[in-house]
């Protein structure tokens, strides 16, 4: 084989390889692992989103568009909070003319409605969704869009597994 002919090959299995990589980036947690992995799981009405240049956790010397989403709670599923809001940060959003869109990254909208499986709250009273997309779920017209499920059905499959994974709401 040609070293011509090598780095085609190469070119078509990465090529091929790559995409099927991507978009295993993050495993769809069951249903029992996201009650697990969560502090907070809640239903709530998007107040507004608001986009600001800021750092990440992980490197403060990074400079990134998060975006603040400001959830107006309806009902608590499991976790306690004193707060009838609560703030979810996000990577991603838009400050003027320049925007980033982080794949996997849930995104908000103004009054769309959503239950959320939330992380511990930061010292600064933020949370962050559990398993990214995987975490979020939005609610229309008596239905859960992701999974074409009704509100009804998911949430008691939520109560019910609180209960069992955790032994009661609480």
């Amino acid at each position: 084989m040609s070293k011509n002919h090598k780095v085609v090959f190469l070119a078509i299995i990465i090529a091929t390889i790559l995409p099927q990589i991507s978009s295993g980036l993050i495993i769809e947690l069951s249903m029992p692992n996201l009650v697990k992995t969560s502090d907070l799981i809640v239903r709530g009405s998007v107040v507004k989103t608001e986009s600001r240049w800021g750092s990440l956790s992980w490197d403060p010397n990074s400079r990134i568009i998060l975006t603040r989403t400001t959830l107006q709670i309806s009902e608590f599923y499991n976790g306690v909070s004193d707060k009838s809001e609560i703030i979810i940060e996000t990577e991603g959003g838009e400050i003027g003319e320049v925007g980033l869109l982080v794949e996997d990254m849930p995104q908000f909208e103004p009054n769309e409605e959503v239950i959320v499986f939330l992380g511990t709250q930061d010292s600064k009273g933020i949370r962050r969704v559990v398993n990214l997309y995987n975490g979020k779920y939005t609610l229309s017209e008596g239905k859960i869009l992701e999974r074409n499920e009704p509100i009804t059905q998911f949430v008691n499959k939520i109560k019910q597994t609180v209960k069992q994974t955790r032994g009661g709401l609480r």
